[in-house]
């Protein structure tokens, strides 16, 4: 008993020190050593059991909350903000906990936006008739009648819900959201979310919507530039829309939301061809009209090619002068049009492959956006993934037909196709561009 509670002292207040830069602002540790020694056998006489569940190692809530903040950015950039602690998920009282153990499972829907996430959410509900969740809490909605609005497409994918913005959303105490988020359950205030009241919750595994960090498009490197742990934050990271706490019906509270990664047990890696992902990311920049863009940039080859053009142009000063891109990255850069966007698109899949299998350790499904076209065997595709979740096949005739776009060989030059491939190569941990990037590139660069 006494060792277990040791061990977990010791590795508080090791990383604890490490955090504070070598300033302790603990006890030290052979005054903790003496006062476990008294507690240990005042344990063991009274209640050992709870001492011991109390010292099994885990970091109180408070180091756990500093720990996890070291130099954070949030979902997507901007200063590192307070965020309210996740609820917690283990809950007292044996009716209590054999209720949370009915509880289905996070299977996150992990997706660089404009991926397919949208698709793969709506036939997982259309085809199983059990709802699916979302870390975004705004694209589902009951409102004051009772109505449920949904949206949710992939329209919140880059300056919308990272959580810098969330804190300005917060602030303002407003959204033009009108209504009131679906709590997955009455106490998981912190997200996900569901996607409707109709239909059942699953009984295994929740397809759970997270678009992490990484991702935003108008935006410098402070924003996007990401470590493995500030991703993962983002990941868990949401927002929750209440009209409950205003009182008034027309105005919203917008409130930012985390729930903790204990709570996570699968994840699908949705991935689509990079050179296809960025021009689909033009085309939802196009369709928010912002800047007019529907005027500066037409709906073709051209006008992406001219907003690549503006976006590198703009953001150069800010890359130039960052001490975390090296010359190699950016020598590259400048044979490639909309460079940042290729190189958040890929440092994004290096980071959901490594939160997954590395530090989560947690089971990966890969679902690839090209092996929903008909040729490609639409029905195993899906079957493969509903198996992955454990959930029931009883609806396949009520699935939406998938609509395949491809604009890669229109959009960009070959020579442009191979600098693109040398740059992701370059950037790409060596399993992601075995298996999951690399061979995208194989049948273009031989075209």
């Amino acid at each position: 008993l006494f060792d277990r509670c040791l061990a977990g002292i010791i590795r508080t207040s090791v990383m604890m020190e490490e955090y504070q830069g070598g300033r302790r602002r603990f006890p030290s540790l052979a005054a903790l050593s003496l006062a476990l020694w008294v507690a240990t056998f005042v344990g063991l006489l009274s209640d050992a059991p709870s001492l011991l569940s109390s010292c099994s190692g885990e970091i109180p809530s408070r180091a756990s909350s500093l720990l996890f903040d070291k130099n954070a950015r949030g979902g997507g950039g901007g200063d590192a903000i307070k965020t309210k602690e996740p609820d917690d998920i283990v809950v007292v009282g044996v009716k209590q906990q054999s209720q949370e153990r009915s509880f289905p499972k996070v299977a996150w829907l992990m997706s660089f936006p404009n991926s397919g996430t949208s698709y793969t959410l709506r036939i997982v509900r259309q085809i199983t008739n059990q709802t699916t969740a979302t870390n975004y809490g705004h694209e589902h909605l009951m409102n004051s009648n009772g109505h449920i609005d949904n949206d949710d497409d992939d329209n919140d994918d880059d300056d919308n819900d990272d959580v810098a913005n969330q804190k300005q959303q917060h602030n303002n105490n407003t959204n033009s959201a009108t209504g009131t988020s679906l709590l997955l359950y009455s106490n998981w205030t912190q997200g996900p979310f569901r996607a409707n009241l109709s239909q059942a919750l699953p009984e295994h595994y929740i397809l759970t919507k997270t678009h992490c960090g990484s991702r935003c498009v108008h935006c410098a490197p402070d924003r996007y530039l990401e470590t493995i742990r500030t991703f993962q934050r983002a990941c868990l990271a949401g927002r929750r829309i209440d009209n409950n706490i205003s009182g008034n019906a027309s105005k919203t509270t917008t409130i930012p939301t985390m729930y903790k990664p204990t709570v996570v047990a699968r994840a699908v890696h949705l991935i689509r061809h990079p050179l296809d992902n960025i021009v689909a990311r033009f085309h939802l920049s196009r369709r928010r009209n912002r800047d007019n863009q529907n005027v500066d940039y037409p709906n073709n080859a051209t006008g992406f090619q001219a907003w690549c053009h503006s976006l590198d142009r703009r953001y150069w000063q800010y890359e130039t002068h960052t001490p975390w891109l090296d010359d190699t990255l950016l020598q590259l850069w400048k044979h490639v049009p909309c460079h940042a966007e290729f190189f958040k698109y890929i440092q994004w899949h290096n980071l959901a492959h490594f939160t997954t299998t590395a530090m989560m350790d947690i089971p990966v499904h890969v679902l690839r956006y090209e092996d929903y076209a008909a040729g490609n065997g639409w029905k195993r595709t899906v079957s493969t993934l509903l198996n992955f979740l454990e959930l029931p096949a009883v609806a396949w005739n009520d699935a939406t037909p998938f609509d395949m776009h491809s604009y890669h060989r229109a959009y960009y030059t070959q020579e442009q196709v191979s600098n693109i491939s040398r740059l992701l190569q370059h950037v790409a941990a060596a399993p992601v561009w075995k298996t999951l990037v690399g061979p995208y590139f194989v049948s273009d660069l031989e075209g």
